[in-house]
């Protein structure tokens, strides 16, 4: 991270959060934070302390679901689907694997050279 000249403050990396690929979001009884780190900030608490709340109320703070193309359930523990101009693949391996290309790869085009084609869902 570099810091930004025109007002001294720094940068955010682009990977941080609710950005990162492989995020989770999270339900609570406050309602859904799109990660850790948001739910965190509205409770004022660790990603520690939250952790022993999902552990010990799971009927109320829980990872979210989300969808994959074909309407099955997928888990975000398990790797983001990406939509690409070929379709959707359940994860960045799948993508990568079938464009023939690194996972980095896949990553850079969703972070910006490709994004309006490369997209997490």
């Amino acid at each position: 991270m570099t810091g930004d000249t025109t007002n001294g403050t720094r940068r955010i990396n682009w990977n941080y959060g609710a950005k990162n690929g492989m995020s989770k979001a999270i339900k609570t009884p406050a309602g859904e934070f799109p990660c850790l780190a948001a739910a965190c900030l509205y409770y004022k608490i660790s990603i520690a302390k939250l952790r022993k709340w999902m552990r010990n109320s799971p009927e109320e703070y829980f990872y979210a679901q989300t969808e994959v193309a074909d309407g099955a359930k997928e888990y975000s523990r398990k790797g983001k689907a990406i939509s690409t101009p070929e379709g959707v693949f359940p994860s960045i391996k799948a993508a990568a694997r079938h464009f023939n290309v690194g996972e980095r790869t896949i990553k850079t085009w969703i972070r910006g050279m490709r994004a309006d084609e490369f997209k997490y869902i």
